[in-house]
């Protein structure tokens, strides 16, 4: 028998399988529901855990644009009063200030599932960084509603931008696991727009790799390749 070690699931698919409205509004100063979207999620969630069981299971923030938030129920006003750009997401959307509820009541859910249902094999995705000044500040939001390394959390970031190379050692201090996309980083070593590694480029991404896992290895981060 083959058992997956690691599963992963993302807060849209909880809040698309417990039927919750758009996050903003159960925080609207009407209705000021938001303990019924953290019962929501943490529902889901332990659903989630037992499923996936024994695997770990990685939970990974909204990465969503936009458009897709004003498709959920109660969607377009909340996304009209949030007021963010066009193709903002990630951290973007959780850094703003009307958004750090949502935020705090997400972080509830993944402590409840942990202390009160008793699952401890739950690692977090953090959402999508800009920058590694733009991860330093997710951090410190993360921990001031309760989620640090320290209490034993896990956070991994998954990366698509061919930059982030070059600050490996910037984003991994903060991380116990980093995700390149491939396909960018292949792009942006060999200066072409294919993806595939031919005879010629094979060693110029070796050693970006190389380079990579040698940075990482210095803060004990795991890197993973996508």
């Amino acid at each position: 028998e083959v058992r997956p070690t690691r599963a992963s699931v993302t807060i849209d698919e909880l809040i698309g399988q417990s039927q919750a409205r758009h996050p903003l509004d159960y925080f609207s100063k009407k209705k000021n529901n938001g303990k019924v979207y953290t019962e929501l999620l943490g529902q889901a969630l332990a659903l989630a855990v037992a499923e996936q069981y024994p695997a770990r299971l990685t939970v990974a923030f909204s990465n969503s644009l936009p458009r897709v938030f004003t498709h959920w129920p109660g969607g377009k006003q909340a996304e009209n009063s949030l007021r963010l750009r066009s193709n903002a997401r990630g951290a973007e959307r959780y850094l703003a200030k009307q958004y750090e509820p949502v935020l705090a009541a997400e972080c509830a859910a993944l402590i409840q599932a942990r202390e009160r249902f008793g699952f401890t094999g739950i690692d977090i995705q953090l959402p999508y960084c800009r920058s590694s000044v733009e991860l330093e500040e997710m951090i410190a939001v993360l921990g001031k509603h309760g989620l640090t390394r320290e209490k034993g959390w896990r956070f991994s970031l998954a990366t698509d931008l061919p930059g982030h190379a070059i600050l490996t050692s910037a984003l991994a201090k903060h991380l116990d696991e980093l995700v390149f996309n491939i396909d960018s980083l292949v792009k942006s070593t060999t200066g072409t727009r294919s993806t595939t590694i031919t005879p010629t480029h094979q060693k110029t991404v070796e050693h970006a790799l190389s380079a990579i896992a040698k940075a990482a290895r210095k803060e004990r981060t795991r890197v993973a390749l996508s």
